[in-house]
């Protein structure tokens, strides 16, 4: 082969070993440190999938798919992270204050402002969040305005970081507490 391909083929061999017949494939130095982790798993947590990812490790886990070394070590940095431990309690918070709220509206309210009727074996609350969830959260200025003023503004503050926070929330409350 000459011309373009046969440079581009001599480049890829000399810069990634391709055609050396090599025993072993070339491996990239360890770099990973323990700080690179933590500046990692602050990323995640910021952005909101920690929960979901935590959850899908666990359900991989039951089924037998083992983390690699350098997996286990950002599961362990996002579990000792001081941020993950703020959005714990953070969540917690939100829905202490949200639900202690819920309770003190009627059921009959509920089915006539959003049209929700909760099952009776599973948690009112918890199915009312996962409902606003499947409708859209609280995006809607409108579905917004009508938790405010069935409620109150604060406690369609906390709805509303709840389900910014959807999958971390689900994780800490649901999840993990066994509801």
């Amino acid at each position: 082969t000459e011309g373009f391909m046969s440079d581009s083929l001599s480049r890829a061999r000399a810069s990634q070993g391709i055609g050396l017949n090599l025993v072993e494939r070339l491996k990239p130095e360890k770099s990973e440190t323990p700080e690179a982790y933590e500046e990692l798993a602050d990323l995640i947590i910021e952005s909101g999938g920690t929960g979901l990812m935590l959850y899908r490790v666990e359900q991989n886990e039951e089924h037998g798919v083992h983390l690699t070394d350098a997996q286990q070590m950002l599961i362990d940095a996002i579990q000792n992270s001081d941020s993950w431990d703020e959005r714990k309690k953070s969540m917690r918070s939100a829905h202490k204050f949200a639900s202690e709220a819920f309770v003190s509206v009627e059921e009959d309210e509920l089915q006539r402002v959003f049209h929700f009727r909760a099952q009776e074996d599973r948690d009112a609350f918890i199915q009312f969040l996962i409902f606003l969830h499947k409708q859209g959260d609280l995006y809607d200025r409108a579905q917004y305005d009508k938790v405010a003023e069935l409620f109150n503004p604060q406690v369609a503050q906390a709805l509303s970081d709840i389900l910014i926070n959807f999958e971390d929330w689900y994780y800490i409350v649901v999840v993990k507490s066994g509801y």
